[in-house]
């Protein structure tokens, strides 16, 4: 994999950062720690979701580094920096999807494909994200239930998800209420209704 340490050189500095968009605009100003910071921070779910779409280690790799590439070059130019989660998920799903349906395997310019980039595409991406960071968040058996119910691919019955958190099945339905309500409140919390779009909690829809 691409690694933080092999990125382009920047001049260093040892001051602490904490938001993204904070990352960012060290980045912009020349600070090689804040990039080093900011690969490290958003590489594995790269490399996840190039992985997801049917990859190999080597072929994620790639996509890994061309998406990273693609993020330095186009940093001044990204709408909200605080999502650059969301717009390297897109940038990184559509890179695989090309490097996928070509004949020769070939990891395309993600500089090319950034450019492509639909402001509503990263906003979807952003409040699927949202829901996958709160759902982190929940205690158990919230976090385990909300998983199995609408973030895993399968269908998981009440029955098995009473299974794995070690619950009666009659109490599932009645728990299921109160984790989402746990879980709104979690994501109001945060923010994450405030200015995106709402996230649709629809069972099934488990991939960024």
């Amino acid at each position: 994999m691409w690694l933080s340490g092999s990125v382009p050189s920047l001049k260093g500095t040892t001051q602490a950062t904490r938001t993204t968009g904070d990352l960012v605009e060290r980045c912009i100003d020349g600070d090689e720690s804040a990039w080093v910071d900011l690969v490290q921070r958003y590489e594995r779910l790269v490399f996840s979701i190039a992985r997801r779409e049917g990859l190999s280690v080597d072929e994620a790799s790639d996509v890994t580094q061309s998406c990273f590439l693609a993020l330095l070059r186009c940093l001044e130019t990204i709408r909200d920096t605080d999502r650059i989660d969301a717009w390297l998920a897109v940038v990184a799903r559509r890179s695989a999807w090309r490097v996928r349906n070509s004949s020769q395997r070939e990891v395309p310019a993600s500089e090319e494909i950034a450019k492509e980039i639909a402001a509503d595409e990263v906003d979807a991406i952003a409040a699927k994200l949202d829901v996958h960071h709160a759902v982190e968040q929940l205690d158990e058996p919230c976090r385990t239930l909300i998983r199995a119910l609408f973030l895993e691919g399968g269908s998981n019955g009440y029955a098995s998800i009473a299974a794995r958190i070690g619950r009666p099945i009659g109490s599932v339905g009645p728990l299921r209420a109160r984790c989402l309500l746990v879980l709104r409140r979690t994501l109001e919390a945060t923010h994450a209704f405030g200015h995106r779009t709402r996230p649709s909690m629809q069972r099934g829809g488990g991939g960024v």
